[in-house]
């Protein structure tokens, strides 16, 4: 018997076609793979972002190597824009050597002054993105940089260890341990100089991390100060790389690193950075 032409071709199609349970099956392995496969994508990217961090960190430390050279070795100071003025002030007395520094100076491990950071854009020649940490987005990346406060000074996306007065700043109860900042090149060269963005305030409700394992993560508090100035390892920091003063830099997990004083002032409404 002849099967006519038009239902001949709708056996063919029923033929072909897909079950459901053949399409449940083939969503499920789908599934299944992008579950395998993600991880070691988000993986990757976060090894990529470590790799240029480590780069624009070794950037930071030529950039201050050239500072140097025109400063009878001298590292860029740590001061806030706010202590810059301090030092203008006629009121505002002190030793004028950076390590004897008045006792009241504005200084954040975070935060340079304004005239610093330019002067250091400009040895770089213009470029400002070695400041940042691949990852922190605006207003770290921007060209004129984040502005805490207009015209208290600009955060940049490291630890800035260097140039900083009167260390070691006077430990804040049994919370933070003690460092001195280096003042010149030639001093010993396993102090640390520059460290990744794990820092915290209390009174400003923020934290950073910027290595966790999905990749750099800002929490800040709301106004009921929930969530506020936890440390980064409570946020997900996996840890960051350390820039030592003889231009080596090394990878330490969070759990090795210790916690710091990170302002100068303000005691525990201040900030506190691990390295």
């Amino acid at each position: 018997m002849r099967i006519p032409n038009h239902q001949r071709r709708r056996a063919v199609r029923r033929g072909d076609a897909f079950t459901l349970v053949e399409m449940l099956v083939v969503v499920a392995v789908i599934g299944v793979l992008a579950a395998l496969l993600l991880p070691a994508l988000v993986g990757a990217k976060e090894r990529g972002r470590r790799a240029v961090c480590l780069g624009n960190q070794h950037q930071f430390y030529l950039t201050l190597a050239l500072y140097g050279h025109d400063q009878q070795d001298r590292l860029a100071p740590g001061y806030s824009s706010v202590g810059e003025r301090q030092l203008r002030d006629p009121m505002f007395k002190g030793p004028s050597e950076t390590a004897n520094l008045p006792p009241g100076l504005d200084e954040h491990v975070v935060l340079l002054a304004h005239s610093t950071r330019t002067n250091l854009v400009r040895i770089a020649g213009g470029e400002h993105r070695f400041l940042v940490c691949p990852g922190l987005g605006a207003p770290f990346n921007t060209r004129q940089g984040f502005d805490f406060y207009k015209d208290y000074g600009v955060v940049i996306g490291y630890s800035y260890l260097g140039g900083h007065g009167g260390t070691p700043w006077e430990a804040i109860r049994s919370t933070s341990d003690l460092w001195t900042s280096p003042q010149r090149f030639s001093e010993d060269p396993r102090m640390p100089l520059l460290a990744d963005l794990n820092v915290w305030s209390p009174s400003e409700r923020i934290t950073f991390a910027p290595h966790a394992a999905r990749g750099p993560v800002m929490k800040q508090g709301d106004s009921r100060n929930r969530g506020s100035g936890v440390p980064s390892a409570a946020i997900g920091a996996v840890g960051g790389n350390i820039g030592l003063l003889d231009g080596s830099s090394r990878w330490k997990p969070i759990h090795q690193m210790k916690t710091y004083r990170g302002s100068r002032l303000f005691g525990e409404d201040g900030a506190f950075a691990a390295w």
